[in-house]
């Protein structure tokens, strides 16, 4: 958290919404000025000064719950409005962007939705009374260890935000992301997922055992994240036995772990990985600097895209910009 000049932590913007994202107007300790002004706020959304949150695809209106246009997957949910924000139910639902998981991934997607807004609402409870304890006042040491209560708690708050806008990143994605619920990759009693892809549709495949909780499926939707933005990969089985991994290295593991364990699951360092990683990279890698890729990026854009390709029909599966390269 910022500090002024006098090393106190100062609060320079302070938002509380109602379902639909209209701002709770506050009094007393309210924080205004455009100097402190956050642009990113309901949703973790960009709010344009004209007064509509920039959802991607769509330009949402908060303050008569609706989108500018029509919903580009209308034609899917002939009960609704073209026009309503999460179904009329913002509860229930995150309504990202118009575009869609399969149906299977959204009932994932909105129950740790749920779970990230429970976690987040506990945090600012606990949050104001650490604030309220230090407004009463304490010893030095009190007031010391409050405000790194809240410093952590906070660092905790935009760790769960940034899951919530990891999904919507997916969400808006050309490629599609799946959820299968199998325990075909549980090892005795062992309850694990995993994330793939599936060469008969294009889709990212998130497996969930049937007893998997939050912890697992925020990992491996970290994995797809990372396959989102071009820090991981898959491979074809046969490729994967004759030559192990590619892109994907034991920093995107850690990565998985520590957002795992922000809905209690367990953290990892690089050198402290379960002994089923211990033959991954180290890492980083990734399409910035994996050789093959960026030697195919160097060529002439009449030879790039076949480049590309070729490395794709190894039985390499990666995504650049916008489309996912694989052998099909």
């Amino acid at each position: 958290m910022p500090k002024n000049s006098a090393g106190v932590i100062e609060i320079i913007d302070s938002n509380d919404y109602y379902p639909f994202g209209m701002n709770h107007l506050k009094t007393g300790t309210a924080f205004f000025g455009q100097s402190s002004f956050k642009n990113f706020k309901f949703a973790n959304k960009e709010l344009q000064e004209f007064g509509f949150y920039d959802f991607g695809n769509r330009l949402y209106m908060h303050d008569i719950v609706r989108w500018g246009v029509v919903d580009n997957k209308a034609e899917k949910y002939l009960s609704y409005s073209p026009y309503h924000y999460a179904g009329n139910n913002p509860i229930s639902n995150f309504d990202i962007d118009g575009n869609e998981f399969t149906p299977e991934a959204w009932e994932w997607v909105n129950k740790l939705v749920a779970d990230i807004n429970k976690r987040q609402e506990k945090n600012n409870t606990e949050i104001a009374e650490y604030r309220a304890k230090i407004e009463a006042g304490g010893k030095a040491g009190q007031i010391k260890r409050w405000e790194k209560n809240i410093a952590s708690l906070q660092e905790t708050n935009t760790e769960l935000e940034m899951t919530r806008g990891e999904t919507a990143v997916l969400a808006n994605s050309s490629q599609m992301y799946d959820v299968i619920n199998s325990n075909i990759l549980n090892e005795g009693t062992a309850t694990t997922g995993g994330t793939g892809f599936n060469f008969n549709n294009g889709q990212v495949a998130i497996v969930m055992p049937s007893n998997g909780g939050m912890e697992i499926f925020s990992h491996e939707l970290r994995h797809a994240y990372q396959f989102e933005i071009g820090e991981s990969s898959f491979l074809t089985r046969e490729l994967f036995a004759r030559k192990g991994q590619f892109l994907h290295d034991k920093t995107d593991e850690v990565d998985g772990y520590r957002r795992g364990s922000f809905f209690g699951g367990t953290t990892y360092g690089v050198n402290d990985l379960p002994e089923n990683y211990k033959d991954l990279p180290t890492g980083p890698i990734s399409i910035k600097n994996d050789p093959q890729i960026t030697r195919a990026l160097s060529l002439p854009e009449g030879q790039r895209e076949q480049a590309l390709q070729r490395i794709a029909n190894e039985g390499k599966v990666f995504r650049l910009g916008n489309k996912t390269y694989y052998k099909k």
